[in-house]
């Protein structure tokens, strides 16, 4: 078995099996540098929980393991023929014509060997990496049927997976590390009564806010643009949330107060009627007066306007 090296950063260099590589590839186009990504193309979106904020998914959406064959039938491309294939690794090719030392293997001994770990095809939460010098792994999956890139299937199977495009992918790695990091710079600009509204709209608890209350809401607040960056980034400059804050906690405390006056709110203080507009007391006060406020209307911007003051620091 030949062994060749790759440097690393730290630690002892990683010994590379290079037997599964192939000599010979049937792969539109391949770039040794690159790894590619095949993903799975159905998920369980519709069928798992969602978090409320977010809108993304409690559990992962894709199945946990999903396997493809290792053996079938395809179009030889160089043939231009029907011929048998299997991945195994150690071959030079995925073609069983091609599989020179394994033409005086029985058909048992053929099945032991698809069956070993380092011969399965399978998809991890919907995900397998192929680096490019695997060819006969890509080979042995775009071979199949059920792949999207298979202009040229032997049966019309549903097709499950698709290749991810490498530079797509990079783009998209970039764009996502940056968008994180655009947050998380985004979190750490805000101020604490900033920091408050904005973790209020995104579904934070924000009753506490003593010097550990706003610690823990710091924590949360971090953790949302760490891990839902984009989300964060258009909540954190929704204008709309020191309305809501505003809205809500005069609402919480008793400063204004709904129910009472049929479709009115009335001051906690000394129970006058609040005019120039109505609310449904039985539906979300809240979003109704930010609703009045951004339709500009001029008793809802008022009554705004009264109580910031009581809220900021």
């Amino acid at each position: 078995m030949t062994q060749v090296t790759t440097k690393r950063t730290v630690g002892r260099p990683k010994m590379i099996n290079t037997s599964s590589f192939g000599t010979t590839s049937a792969i539109l186009s391949n770039d040794v540098e690159k790894t590619y990504e095949y993903e799975l193309i159905h998920t369980y979106d519709k069928y798992k929980p969602v978090e409320k904020n977010s809108g993304k998914p409690y559990t992962d959406p894709y199945p946990r393991y999903y396997g493809l064959a290792n053996k079938g039938f395809a179009i030889n491309p160089k043939t231009k023929k029907i011929e048998e294939w299997r991945f195994i690794t150690g071959q030079p090719s995925i073609w069983a014509s091609e599989q020179e030392s394994l033409k005086t293997k029985t058909p048992r001994e053929i099945a032991e060997m698809l069956g070993q770990q380092e011969n399965q095809l399978g998809f991890i939460k919907g995900k397998l990496m192929v680096r490019g010098v695997e060819t006969l792994k890509r080979e042995a999956l775009e071979a199949q049927d059920e792949f999207e890139g298979n202009t040229t299937p032997i049966k019309q199977k549903t097709k499950t997976f698709r290749l991810n495009n490498p530079d797509q992918l990079v783009a998209k790695g970039l764009s996502e590390v940056r968008a994180k990091g655009e947050a998380i710079q985004r979190a750490m600009e805000c101020n604490s009564e900033e920091m408050v509204r904005a973790a209020f709209a995104m579904g934070i608890n924000v009753d506490d806010v003593t010097d550990l209350g706003l610690k823990r809401i710091e924590l949360e607040f971090l953790k949302r643009a760490e891990t839902t960056p984009e989300y964060f980034l258009k909540i954190v400059s929704d204008p709309t949330n020191d309305y809501k804050y505003i809205f809500d906690q005069s609402l919480k405390t008793g400063i204004i107060v709904s129910g009472r006056a049929e479709n009115k709110l009335i001051w906690g203080e000394n129970n006058n009627v609040i005019d120039g507009f109505d609310i449904n007391p039985a539906g979300d006060v809240t979003e109704q007066l930010t609703n009045l406020v951004i339709k500009k209307n001029a008793a809802a911007v008022k009554l705004y306007e009264a109580l910031t003051p009581r809220f900021t620091e």
